[in-house]
């Protein structure tokens, strides 16, 4: 387990540290500034994907002291919010891909891009194939350098999953089954996990590589019990 001490200010999560809901603003619905910020302003950028490309239907929502607005990306990526001032909750989300949100102090126009981490979801009895290149999953707890991919799955019933991660790189991983870390065995490349599971909840994976983006495999096998 890998433990970092690097403070996070302001942090757009791709890959994730935010989840998947529907396009609506959740955020304080009062803010303040650490000073008065005079005028109103324009925050624009682009949206993306993690191989670069843009990505239009993105909502882009902000809570401020005004009050609340919202924006839609367009076929290029862009968005356009206007009368932006103080500080202000931001927030990007589309359906299939990790939410980002940041709280950030508006007192000029400024330009923000936003990389959004599509969804992974394993089903149970299958293999799956990814890179870890996400942002940190926490990266105030855990560790604010190593990349990270979240992946879901829903059990059809209870059981017991049995997880094999493999990878062939210079990067060290590691694995948390809903919270529970999982210690590499002492043959490099491989992890093995078996937890058990309940029908109907959505299960999370967290893969973290120390310290750059990593090819992995993972295998799993689901056996239903009664």
């Amino acid at each position: 387990m890998k433990y970092g001490h690097t403070l996070i200010a302001i942090c757009l999560v791709a890959a994730g540290c935010g989840d998947s809901r529907p396009a609506s603003l959740i955020g304080p619905t009062t803010v303040t500034g650490p000073t008065a910020a005079v005028g109103e302003y324009t925050l624009s950028g682009t949206i993306r994907d993690l191989d670069g490309v843009p990505l239009a239907g993105v909502t882009v929502a902000i809570a401020q002291p005004s009050g609340e607005q919202s924006v839609v990306s367009d076929a290029q990526g862009r968005y356009s919010l206007h009368s932006v001032n103080g500080l202000i909750y931001l927030r990007a989300s589309k359906e299939g891909y990790f939410e980002s949100s940041a709280t950030r102090f508006v007192a000029g126009d400024q330009v923000v891009d936003i990389t959004l981490s599509a969804l992974l979801v394993l089903v149970p009895g299958t293999t799956l194939r990814g890179t870890v290149r996400g942002d940190p999953c926490d990266p105030v707890g855990w560790d604010a350098r190593a990349p990270c991919q979240r992946i879901f799955f829903t059990a059809p019933s209870s059981g017991m999953l049995d997880l094999v991660l493999t990878w062939n790189g210079p990067s060290e991983l590691d694995v948390l089954v809903d919270g529970q870390y999982f210690d590499p065995p002492p043959v490099l490349g491989e992890i093995h996990a078996r937890v058990h599971v309940a029908p109907g909840s959505r299960h999370e994976i967290r893969i973290n590589s120390y310290y750059s983006p990593q090819a992995f495999e993972l295998r799993s096998e689901f056996q239903s019990q009664p």
